[in-house]
């Protein structure tokens, strides 16, 4: 807590007691209160553990608002400004936990969009693996018909062909034979007119010459009829070759149509594996997105309520103190919070609306991709607002931190810097405090009665925030913590 706000606080109630020699209600609450706001902000808050920081800050709230007496009561505004504190200290317990929350929720949205680009892989890797040799086998099988037709041809032309040369071999052979006898017939007249007389053989040789011509004439036809068949020789090797061309046609056409067939499958069993990789990748995507869900709607948001309520309360709680300086302190440091709050929660749900959108404009589809979708507009609808409220308290807590009256010139120096530091983050333009914050006021010490102001410790005056050096949140003269 700040130094100067617990001596104040601290002070007021050593002089109440100090004119008091029994204690009201109040006043043994106050006291109480303080002992143990000091235990948990002497100076060493860091090295207090956070549950007990919150224990600690909810049992002053529980004190003050049980002991709360008549409003005129001198020890209420000290009341006040203890309840204030420690309702500060309960945001910043909550704002650390809300930081924490982001940041698991940092590392599973990593881990989606990692699963979504691990699932947009395989399956695009199934894709490429995927293979259809229809078309193509379907045009082999057609040149393997037109193939085996043409064998089939070929075939009947070779047995026309050899059918027909053969016929021309019977008829030459048939004429061959016919030659054969007429020449015997021959010999053997020759050889009978050989026995008889000229006068007597003469008929008998003519005859003989007769069935000779007989028989060059048929020779010469054989001959001619084995020279016809020749001729039947290179058109069955034609033929015999445009088969034999064919058949390795055949072969060449069937044995694509196999290798299509083997690659079909290979590729077949290769997207079967690729997409059984995707559909894992979908189901774990499908899983963190649930955590990532449920985490976000059941303890980011809770964690933040708590913790922006608990700042509203202690802003609620300073303004009530009245308008001492610890009680503009306080007030100023309530907003300062709030406002941190508010950007923190508007910065984590513009990153989770940014990644979600991304998600849902991913091509092909994502799984559940409608969810991202719904659930990013919701996110950038939340950050927007929030970013409204943020300006609307960081412009309120520049104003409160405006009225404050400081002792020196380095202080007041000290103090613009911060104000102009709340300007920027806001989007104020101006380097001054706004035109219409509330005058200045002398901060009186607690009890003291005096009207001078208070110079506050360098370092503190322009750290508004309630001794939480160790609560993990953003101190206001450095941008808001960015939680993952």
């Amino acid at each position: 807590m700040n130094r100067i706000a617990i001596g104040m606080t601290a002070l007021s109630g050593v002089c109440l007691l100090a004119s008091c020699k029994e204690q009201s209600p109040s006043m043994k609450a106050v006291r109480n209160a303080g002992t143990t706001m000091g235990a948990v902000a002497g100076g060493a808050q860091a090295a207090v553990a956070t549950d007990a920081q919150d224990a600690a800050f909810g049992k002053v709230v529980s004190e003050i608002n049980q002991a709360k007496g008549d409003a005129k009561d001198p020890i209420a505004a000290a009341g006040a400004i203890l309840l204030a504190a420690a309702q500060v200290g309960q945001a910043g317990v909550s704002a650390e936990k809300f930081a924490s929350l982001s940041s698991q929720r940092g590392v599973l949205l990593t881990e989606v969009e990692v699963l979504a680009a691990k699932w947009q892989s395989m399956v695009a890797m199934a894709g490429a693996s995927k293979f259809d040799p229809a078309a193509r086998i379907a045009e082999i099988d057609t040149l393997l018909a037109t193939a085996n037709t043409s064998i089939a041809a070929s075939n009947a032309d070779l047995a026309k062909a050899q059918a027909d040369q053969q016929k021309l071999l019977t008829d030459m052979a048939g004429k061959l034979r016919q030659a054969s006898d007429l020449e015997r017939q021959a010999v053997e007249l020759k050889n009978k007119a050989s026995k008889l007389k000229a006068s007597e053989a003469m008929s008998i040789l003519e005859e003989g010459l007769a069935l000779r011509a007989r028989c060059d004439d048929l020779r010469l036809s054989a001959g001619k009829l084995e020279a016809d068949s020749l001729l039947f020789e290179p058109r069955k090797l034609g033929i015999n070759q445009k088969i034999e061309e064919t058949q390795m046609q055949l072969k060449t056409l069937a044995d694509e149509k196999a290798a299509l067939a083997k690659r079909a499958t290979a590729a077949g069993d290769a997207e079967s594996q690729t997409r059984a990789k995707a559909d894992e990748s979908a189901t774990q995507l499908a899983d963190v997105a649930s955590r990532l869900k449920d985490l976000r709607e059941k303890e980011i948001v809770p964690a933040f309520e708590a913790a922006i309520a608990s700042a509203e309360q202690g802003s609620s709680s300073a303004s009530r103190a009245g308008s001492d300086g610890s009680a503009k302190v306080w007030a100023a440091r309530a907003s300062h919070r709030a406002a941190d709050l508010w950007l923190a929660r508007s910065q984590e749900a513009a990153q989770f609306a940014v990644v979600a959108e991304r998600l849902a404009k991913m091509e092909p589809a994502l799984p559940g991709q409608s969810q991202f979708a719904s659930q990013g507009k919701a996110a950038a609808d939340a950050a927007k607002d929030a970013a409204e409220k943020a300006k609307e308290a960081y412009t309120q807590a520049r104003e409160r931190y405006g009225s404050l009256s400081l002792r020196s010139d380095s202080a007041e120096a000290i103090k613009a810097n911060l104000i102009k530091q709340l300007g920027e983050i806001a989007g104020i333009k101006d380097d001054a405090p706004p035109a219409d914050a509330p005058p200045a006021e002398p901060t009186p010490d607690a009890g003291a009665g005096d009207k001078s102001p208070v110079e506050p410790v360098p370092g503190d005056a322009p750290d508004p925030n309630p001794a939480d050096k160790g609560e993990g949140e953003p101190k206001p003269t450095d941008p808001p913590v960015d939680p993952k």
